[in-house]
């Protein structure tokens, strides 16, 4: 009998199931091979030292070892780089 019933409150489920009333995606996910301009994450600086520059222009990358954080308090390395931008099509 409770089998019947776990049945019938599936069949009911799925009938009355509905899309989600959450926003749909209007955007569309970046192709890593063909949509992401990789050489632009260059130069790359870790504690103010450069990493790796590839040719690129200088970025304006922090300078100096070390920064922190005071809430909470956090000592940390310097890091930069560019991120990848999508390539528009």
């Amino acid at each position: 009998m409770k089998r019947w019933l776990y049945v019938a409150l599936l069949l009911l489920t799925a009938t009355f199931a509905r899309e989600s009333l959450a926003g749909v995606c209007q955007g569309k996910f970046a192709n890593p091979i063909t949509d992401i301009c990789w050489s632009c994450m260059f130069p790359i600086t870790m504690g103010g030292t450069e990493m790796m520059s590839m040719g690129q222009e200088d970025s304006y990358n922090p300078s100096g070892m070390l920064c922190a954080c005071s809430n909470p308090p956090i000592i940390g390395i310097k890091t930069g780089f560019w991120g990848p931008c999508v390539v528009s099509t």
